[in-house]
């Protein structure tokens, strides 16, 4: 016909597939998307009429605990005669699996292993779709558990989550001030990971926490207590500057007051712009730093201090990290030598670091000291003729490295006979 028939109100164009159930009078009845209605047999192609099962109810997904039974099961409508059932577990034949219900065992090997039937009568066949089989070989872990507290604005909506692995059923629960009684929550989202309840002053104080569970057992979160937050957060002690040496472990703290505080630190490099941190701390009043490298100078570090109400940044901290120092492996060999006039003088020290450069000093009796002259005083060997004015110098070699990084060798003592 060139017009729509009627499925039970449902339009249906030209040439669509249905599945034939049996005649009632002029109608035949018919399945469609599962659907079922009747259609007049005017507009009803006889020669294309396929008579075979049709499924009512298609296997479903199963959740299970390792070793455990998992059935799945199929309800289907003969078009004439019997049904004969065939399961097939990821699309091939299973032996005797020959009846409406299938039931394998749970094995961890099998987990994602999809199950359908094929359904059978004297005009034909069908298949089912198909179900999945989940194995479950562990209790719910929690990724994303509560905070100690939750601080909400009085009268707002108080929204709690928590992210589970593993997890296929949830209850929130709940805890008066004073009491160790844990309560079922009741409300927005109690059996899901997300709960929600108005928070009211009568609430404060109240603490909250959910139970994940699955075939093999339960898994609770941390407990939150509920904070109702009336004022925005205040610093009291801003996070100071620091000056270190380069490796020096560094910690960064502020002080605030304010209820349902939490805190998040931020870095800035040297001409950036604040980046979030990740570090040991960076999302608690007191950030870790470690142990802090020179290349790290000049870096800032800021807190933000939440809470329902608001927030407020903190004051920035600067680092200044001096530069490593060169290493002087070998001192001289004898710091209290004596010569006689004319005497060849020589000290020598080993060090070792990146770009280094020598400057060998000299110190009086009575003097400061000052750079020597001679062309071994930038050397890593520091020769000279023994004087009589040199009695009672003392000498030494300053040692640069490429960062700016200076040490001193040990003194040496002379004496000139």
């Amino acid at each position: 016909s060139s017009s729509a028939a009627k499925v039970n109100n449902l339009s249906l164009p030209v040439g669509t597939e249905c599945y034939y159930q049996g005649k009632s009078g002029e109608w035949y009845k018919v399945t469609y998307n599962d659907l079922e209605g009747y259609i007049y047999y005017w507009f009803v192609d006889l020669q294309k009429i396929e008579l075979k099962p049709t499924i009512s109810s298609q296997p479903k997904d199963v959740t299970a605990a390792k070793d455990a039974d998992a059935t799945f099961k199929v309800v289907a409508k003969a078009s004439e005669g019997s049904l004969s059932y065939q399961w097939q577990e990821n699309g091939i034949n299973v032996s005797g699996a020959t009846y409406a219900s299938y039931t394998v065992k749970a094995e961890d090997t099998k987990d994602g292993y999809t199950y359908r039937c094929i359904v059978k009568d004297s005009n034909g066949s069908v298949t089912s779709k198909e179900a999945t089989l989940t194995v479950i070989t562990t209790k719910p872990a929690f990724t994303k558990d509560l905070s100690a507290t939750t601080g909400i604005v009085s009268g707002k909506t108080m929204t709690l989550s928590i992210a589970v692995d593993y997890a296929d059923s949830y209850q929130w629960y709940y805890q008066e001030p004073g009491t160790s009684v844990w309560i079922n929550a009741e409300g927005t989202g109690c059996h899901t990971p997300t709960y929600s309840a108005k928070a009211t002053t009568d609430l404060e104080g109240y603490k909250f926490k959910c139970k994940a569970t699955n075939p093999i057992g339960s898994t609770e979160s941390k407990e939150t207590e509920l904070v109702v937050v009336t004022a925005v957060p205040k610093i009291t002690t801003q996070p100071k500057s620091v000056k270190v040496d380069d490796g020096d472990n560094v910690t960064l703290s502020v002080v605030a007051t304010g209820k349902g505080l939490t805190y998040q630190w931020y870095y800035c490099k040297p001409g950036g712009s604040f980046k979030k941190s990740g570090m040991s701390g960076a999302d608690t009043d007191t950030i870790d730093l470690g142990s802090v490298p020179y290349s790290h100078k000049g870096y800032k570090y800021r807190c933000v201090v939440k809470n329902a109400k608001g927030k407020v940044t903190s004051k920035s901290a600067t680092l200044t990290v001096r530069p490593p120092k060169p290493t002087i492996t070998t001192q001289p060999s004898d710091l209290n030598p004596t010569f006689n006039v004319g005497d060849p003088m020589t000290f020598s020290i080993v060090a070792s670091g990146t770009g280094l450069k020598y400057q060998w000093q000299y110190k009086t009796p009575s003097g400061s000291w000052k750079s020597c002259k001679n062309s071994s005083a930038k050397t890593d060997t520091y020769t000279n003729t023994a004087k009589d004015t040199f009695n009672g110098n003392q000498y030494r070699c300053k040692v640069t490295n490429k960062q700016g990084g200076v040490i001193y060798c040990d003194t040496i003592n002379v004496t000139v006979n």
